[in-house]
């Protein structure tokens, strides 16, 4: 007799899966068209007005076009549209563990949470002994992250899932501002900010607490090997002859290093909580991306400039 869905639903709350272990993976991180803009809860406004204060000073947001945000999170569903066998998707919906029967069931999870708290990410993945996929949505955000990762990426073969998400990056010009594709080694950071705790020490930021935030229209958060810049870099993008550029549509630039493997085809290096912190010059970061910092230092993030807080950074 087939198990209760519900059933299945509670014993997959105790296994996470490959959200559970440290998995080998590539993340293309995208963000959805939009803007930036100051918001200030309703109640907090209304609050200052019963007691005479002035207005709070709110906090600066992405908001995503709706438009944009869906065509990113169809992209997404068809990222994970087609395991290599049968079997359930896993959906994790604010800190509920869930199973999807099919896409068209995780596309009504996705409907259905962006009528309550839009601000925790949903995850939509399935996993086989030798890959993985994985789709996160930030509704309130417009983060979008496409993963791929697993065994077969461990024993080297990143080739195919790079190329793969090398297209996604391309394809998503028509509704993107800002992308990337980096290796990774922790699934469950994808959730919140894998540049946070599954990236390397930023040591060209200024402090340890490097994220994905509103300002990737215009600043990108670190150099990576494959970047799609939208039209908020034209003409601010850095040439070097290791670095191939390609126009795409809405004015956007695909920024290419010509050497892939030498980002994507070997594991990062260890890295703790404790090294993000200390960032330690030591640390063995990638030559190829200490190289990358130094051509695009001129659109890169600082800590600085995210605590100013700016409507404008380049204003």
């Amino acid at each position: 007799m087939a198990r209760r869905k519900d059933t299945i639903d509670a014993e997959l709350s105790e296994d996470k899966g490959v959200l559970g272990e440290d998995h080998e993976l590539l993340e293309c991180h995208l963000r959805v068209g939009g803007e930036r803009r100051i918001f200030v809860h309703p109640s907090e406004l209304e609050l200052a007005q019963k007691l005479g204060r002035k207005p709070p000073l709110g906090e600066l947001r992405w908001f995503p076009d709706p438009d944009d945000l869906l065509l990113g999170i169809e992209a997404g569903l068809a990222w994970v549209a087609n395991p290599p066998s049968p079997g359930l998707w896993r959906v994790l919906v604010s800190n509920d563990w869930q199973t999807a029967l099919s896409v068209d069931e995780a596309r009504s999870r996705i409907a259905a949470a962006a009528l309550g708290d839009q601000r925790l990410p949903i995850i939509v993945w399935w996993e086989s002994p030798t890959v993985f996929r994985l789709l996160k949505v930030g509704l309130g955000t417009g983060d979008i992250s496409l993963v791929e990762g697993g065994a077969a990426l461990a024993d080297g073969g990143w080739e195919q899932p790079y190329r793969a998400l090398l297209e996604q990056l391309r394809s998503a010009a028509t509704w993107a501002v800002y992308g990337y594709v980096k290796r990774g080694r922790r699934p469950l950071a994808v959730l919140h900010s894998a540049l946070t705790y599954d990236w390397v020490p930023a040591l060209h930021y200024g402090s340890h607490n490097l994220t994905n935030n509103v300002y990737e229209d215009v600043l990108a958060p670190d150099a990576f090997g494959a970047q799609l810049l939208g039209q908020g870099y034209a003409g601010r993008i850095p040439s070097d002859p290791d670095w191939e550029q390609v126009s795409l549509e809405d004015g956007a630039t695909l920024v290419v290093h010509r050497d892939p493997e030498a980002w994507f085809g070997r594991p990062l290096p260890p890295v703790t909580p404790e090294d993000f912190i200390a960032r330690d010059p030591a640390y063995p970061t990638p030559e190829v991306l200490v190289e990358a910092r130094e051509t695009f230092a001129t659109i890169l993030q600082t800590f600085d400039l995210i605590r100013n807080g700016a409507l404008d950074p380049l204003g």
